[in-house]
């Protein structure tokens, strides 16, 4: 019979494979768009006032299923901080790309910790995790557009390679700074600080 893939197996790896190019492409196109208003100044901040604990523990369960796959589990801690004065939507792009990288690289083992607290005028937040880690002649290009570590692609891990950089000029926005540690094979550790009341 013409036309044939084969068999129903083959067909499903054809199939899976068609699937996780198009999950590709759509981010891809995501972040693209998010970038190019970002860079043409038509992604202007849009500040409201809100609880920063509810906005992220809604934000842990979201990503509470991708976690388990993974075997992992996310610890968050919330200190002396009540509601900040931000731009809600881009703040969650930050978070959802940091939160992502660490599940992501993360080997499917270990933990995945968050702290948030007040330091003076400012909100500090990072994210620890216990994974693969960043080769330390990467660390400098981390930030920069399509930049994947080189460690990344060994592990078949998928990504854009713009989360990072997309989140850095997000922060720049919020008049705040962002910034990392990270060691290989021990984990890295992703944090930044903006001001409480923009």
């Amino acid at each position: 019979m013409s036309g044939k893939i084969g068999s129903s197996k083959k067909q499903g790896e054809y199939f899976e494979i068609l699937k996780e190019n198009s999950e590709r492409m759509n981010e891809l196109l995501k972040d693209l768009l998010i970038i190019s208003r970002l860079e043409t100044a038509s992604f202007p901040l849009k500040i409201s006032k809100f609880s920063f604990k509810e906005f992220l523990d809604s934000l842990i369960e979201q990503f509470s299923f991708y976690a388990q796959a993974f075997n992992l589990k996310i610890e968050s801690k919330v200190e002396n901080l009540n509601e900040i004065s931000s731009d809600k939507e881009k703040l969650k792009i930050v978070i959802e790309n940091l939160l992502d990288n660490a599940i992501r690289y993360s080997q499917k083992k270990g933990k995945i910790k968050i702290l948030a607290q007040r330091k003076n005028d400012n909100l500090y937040f990072e994210i620890e995790d216990e994974g693969i880690g960043i080769p330390k002649e990467d660390q400098k290009f981390i930030f920069q557009k399509f930049f994947r570590a080189k460690n990344a692609t060994i592990f078949q891990t998928q990504g854009t390679g713009l989360g990072l950089y997309i989140s850095k000029e997000i922060i720049k926005k919020l008049k705040g700074k962002i910034g990392f540690k990270s060691q290989e094979q021990k984990g890295s550790t992703f944090w930044f600080l903006i001001p409480i009341k923009l």
